[in-house]
């Protein structure tokens, strides 16, 4: 939360930030990251080992198609 708080801060769009702490839901999560992302966008993934962010990654890789 403290990166996202940050970049807010920063200057950041708000509706630009999206910040998700739950651990288990990939699909959910990798949902919720597509449904933002446009062309062009960089994405910064912060996660600690637990929570397997290879699933999400190959979520968003799978699902984005703006590529």
């Amino acid at each position: 939360l403290d990166i996202a708080d940050g970049a807010i801060r920063s200057g950041m769009s708000q509706d630009r930030v999206c910040s998700i702490t739950d651990r288990e839901d990939a699909e959910r999560i990798g949902s919720e990251l597509v449904s933002r992302l446009r062309k062009g966008d960089t994405v910064l993934f912060k996660a600690s080992r637990s929570v397997r962010l290879e699933r999400i990654v190959a979520y968003v890789k799978e699902h984005f198609t703006n590529i």
